[in-house]
């Protein structure tokens, strides 16, 4: 998983944090897992059909509840080089309407619900 290098610190203090506690730790594999698979199957750049496809076969592996997908999708926003393209994909997909994504992805927000 290629972490942006600003946030390389912090990633690491997460992974020592996050490894204790089971719900954590859940939230974290699933992140690591599905960045590894995207990254496996992008050429070049983000894939909105390769984010949707892989999350969908990653979380029914995981078992995932719908907030520690959203905890998930916003460690990534934070810490992975793709990560703003992950937010404004994730924030479409999430939102109940069109204007509520247009509004995330302005103000830079991730959307849990």
């Amino acid at each position: 998983m290629q972490v942006k290098p600003r946030k390389l610190k912090k990633w690491k203090r997460i992974l020592t944090e996050w490894a204790g506690n089971d719900y954590d730790k859940a939230v974290l594999t699933f992140a690591k897992r599905w960045a590894e698979r995207m990254e496996g199957e992008f050429k070049g750049s983000f894939s909105h059909e390769v984010a949707a496809r892989t999350k969908m076969e990653e979380i029914s592996v995981e078992k995932l509840t719908n907030h520690m997908y959203c905890a998930a999708a916003d460690l990534l926003v934070d810490v992975w080089v793709f990560g703003e393209e992950l937010r404004q994909w994730h924030n479409i997909v999430r939102a109940s309407n069109l204007s509520l994504a247009i509004r995330a992805n302005v103000e830079g927000g991730v959307i849990y619900s």
